[in-house]
């Protein structure tokens, strides 16, 4: 029996028509059952190497690679994307685009089917995941109604139906909130009992701090160092590498210590929103109910709750998406604001990052928001967001992180009364993060009010000036930066 699951040596890969190589001289040896973090800032290689893991590189990305890797023994350069398949399987940031059935049933079914198993060893199969992640309760739902945490969850039983022994995450929990991480959390507890071998590339790592055996972390698509689990990592030696905390209960409570800067406020009143509530055509219950706001000029303020609290409906519905069902809008003089007064004195950022770009490269992209055309302001722009480098570059082949920072330039460039960020740093590093919040902060001196709806608390710990908490529709309360220490639901 082989001694490592995986194996990469000498390993370089550069896509085709790309001037530089994406990976470079990589060498990682990944024993069987052992758990690997990959980590490092956006875009430096940690999703190239996956793909280079799971099969999509080469057979639906071509490029030209150098070096071998092998699985369980076996050349990779030889293996089918069929027979790579029944020994590793991958989790996508987005699960929704690697599900081929609408039932959850025949999702989890097709992987064993297309193995051309007995009809018998298929039902035992799928009977065995649906217990094995405690989701007997989505038997035959329709998968376009589950959350972004029941979607992943089928994912994963999916996958361990075709008798995978190698699970590959890319960003795993990137759009979760709270509750759902802890499910992902329990899920990788299973698989690692189980002797499964896990590799997850990752920025919020908090939750995998008592799982992982060694980090690996990437920097300009090379491996840098690799890190054990035994070994003192602390939240500055990540800072150093440009990672995010590995504790995130311990950086909250410093909170008070962080280079927090407050926005420019003046006392006045930019929007009221005034017992708003709203429900969608055909359903009865209310996604909001009774929500009461005043944002103030140059305040930074996140709303925050679990998936499916109304977050998002309450910043289209502030934004002039939507027409609430009841309850009105105002400015600072008490008059009433439209819808299409609200698009106007509103940039929005939306989570579908890619579905906000349209132009060829990435100057033009941004150049097309710029009320008055200044080249030079553009490209300061993309500097202070990292991404002058990235201004010839077309946006649809920017990591998921550069294109975040890309929309929220989009966004922001014309500094709008009311700036709306749809978890704006769900694919950010350390210092993409930074720089983000710099910008934000940059924004709320202009007098912007800058609404932010994230899971992230290391984010708002950093940048927010108070939070409002969202729980089934209803605003349960207002947290004042004073008190994230106490008040922030970890749990």
């Amino acid at each position: 029996m082989t001694t490592t699951a995986i194996s990469i040596k000498d390993f370089s890969f550069t896509y085709t028509g790309a001037k530089h190589p994406a990976l470079t001289n990589i060498n990682l040896d990944v024993a069987p059952g052992e758990f690997i973090i990959l980590a490092g800032e956006s875009g430096c290689g940690k999703s190239t190497l996956l793909r280079c893991l799971n099969g999509i590189i080469p057979h639906l990305l071509p490029g030209k690679t150098e070096g071998n890797i092998k699985l369980f023994g076996e050349d990779f350069s030889e293996m089918t994307p069929e027979s790579i398949s029944k020994i590793a399987g991958s989790v996508f940031q987005n699960p929704r685009s690697q599900f081929f059935h609408i039932n959850v049933t025949d999702e989890i079914a097709f992987g064993p089917e297309s193995l051309e198993l007995s009809k018998e060893e298929i039902v035992q199969r799928v009977d065995e995941a649906f217990d094995l992640f405690a989701i007997n309760h989505l038997r035959d739902r329709k998968m376009y109604e589950l959350s972004s945490g029941e979607q992943q969850k089928v994912s994963f039983a999916a996958i361990h139906a075709t008798g995978s022994d190698v699970f590959f995450l890319d960003e795993p929990s990137a759009n979760l909130d709270f509750q759902a991480i802890e499910n992902l959390k329990r899920i990788l507890e299973i698989l690692k009992n189980k002797g499964k071998t896990i590799i997850v590339a990752e920025h919020r790592i908090y939750y995998l701090s008592d799982l992982f055996d060694r980090m690996t972390i990437v920097e300009n698509g090379e491996i840098i160092t690799t890190l054990s689990r035994n070994a003192k990592i602390t939240n500055t030696l990540m800072q150093k590498h440009g990672l995010r905390a590995l504790d995130l209960r311990s950086f909250i409570q410093n909170s008070d210590k962080l280079p927090y800067e407050s926005g420019k406020k003046n006392g006045c009143t930019n929007l009221t929103a005034q017992n708003l509530s709203f429900s969608y055509r055909r359903k009865k219950k209310k996604v909001l109910e009774d929500i009461s706001l005043d944002l103030v000029q140059g305040e930074k303020i996140a709303v925050i709750g679990p998936n499916g609290s109304g977050k998002t409906t309450l910043t289209k519905l502030i934004a002039g998406l939507l027409k609430p069902s009841n309850g009105t809008f105002s400015d600072g003089s008490k008059k009433k604001l439209s819808t299409r007064q609200r698009l106007q004195d509103c940039g929005l950022v939306l989570q579908e990052n890619s579905h906000q770009l349209f132009y060829s490269t990435v100057l033009e992209e941004l150049n097309s928001a710029v009320a008055k055309a200044d080249e030079d302001f553009s490209i300061q722009f993309l500097e202070d967001l990292g991404l002058e480098k990235l201004k010839d570059a077309h946006p649809q082949n920017l990591s998921a992180g550069q294109q975040q920072r890309l929309v929220f330039a989009i966004a922001a460039i014309n500094s709008p009364r009311i700036l709306i960020l749809d978890e704006p740093t769900s694919g950010l590093d350390a210092y993409s993060m930074k720089a983000m919040g710099k910008k934000i902060n940059e924004e709320s001196q202009k007098g912007s009010t800058v609404i932010i709806v994230t899971h992230d608390f290391e984010f708002v710990s950093s940048y927010c000036d108070a939070a409002v908490l969202l729980k089934d529709g209803h605003m349960l309360q207002r947290i004042d930066r004073s008190d994230f220490k106490s008040a922030l639901p970890l749990s």
